[in-house]
């Protein structure tokens, strides 16, 4: 397993160790929740678009800003 990977396991075993009971059990539900579903292709691609840093708009400095350009249709 490649140093990053092991790095970043390690990270998320200590983040899951540190919760509460109760913030454990939310988590366990939402997993529970989604798991199964699998994301449609327009979901991949702009997963994939996202982590290539490709068709990004923003930033944004505050909700108003957000919202009037996820309302805006000339940002699509």
């Amino acid at each position: 397993m490649p140093t990053t990977q092991t790095a970043t396991r390690e990270d998320l075993f200590s983040r899951i160790n540190r919760l509460s009971d109760n913030e454990l059990a939310r988590v366990v539900e939402l997993v529970d929740s989604i798991e199964g579903h699998e994301p449609n292709e327009e979901t991949i691609a702009a997963l994939r678009e996202s982590a290539d840093m490709q068709n990004l708009i923003g930033p944004f400095h505050n909700m108003e800003d957000f919202m009037a350009s996820l309302l805006n249709d000339d940002d699509a």
